[in-house]
């Protein structure tokens, strides 16, 4: 029997929005850089840049988001005011979308007796964005990799 019922954040709960990088950034980080943005897409911007081994160390907790930025400032030469602001800026209501079917039947889920749960990988100021915007009322408990130390797919973070 079903007793516990797991959801995770990204493309489940919420997506973030594929926009314009521009749209990203306040006119003073655009204006200070001599790039196109127009051309440039958030959802590639945060594959590029947030999906590698220094991203995977901040989903665990074990770095700072100032770290993140330092690091992939200088991994990659981005300038860290852009990195630093795209990481606040995906933090933003306005640059995810909430997918309320799925909010619902979590709800629902969760008044017909199941025990409803997030489990996500996701770094400390994102998660505390997105628990913000799903409602913590909405689950029985909410848990991100940054805060028990472990990424899914390892067994023991599910358990």
């Amino acid at each position: 029997m079903i007793k516990n019922v797991i959801f995770d954040v990204n493309n489940v709960l919420r997506v973030l929005n594929n926009e314009p990088l521009e749209n990203y950034l306040p006119q003073s980080v655009r204006g200070r850089y001599a790039r196109d943005f127009k051309n440039t897409y958030s959802q590639d911007y945060f594959k590029k840049y947030f999906n590698n081994s220094i991203a995977y160390q901040h989903d665990l907790g074990l770095i700072s988001e100032a770290d993140l930025v330092s690091r992939l400032s200088e991994r990659f030469g981005e300038p860290a005011e852009i990195l630093k602001t795209m990481l606040e800026a995906r933090c933003q209501k306005k640059h995810n979308t909430i997918l309320k079917p799925v909010l619902k039947f979590a709800q629902k889920l969760k008044s017909k007796g199941y025990r409803v749960f997030i489990l996500s990988n996701m770094g400390k100021d994102a998660a505390t964005a997105l628990t913000k915007m799903l409602g913590k009322k909405n689950f029985h408990d909410i848990v991100f990799s940054c805060d028990v130390h472990m990424c899914k797919p390892n067994r023991e973070f599910y358990e």
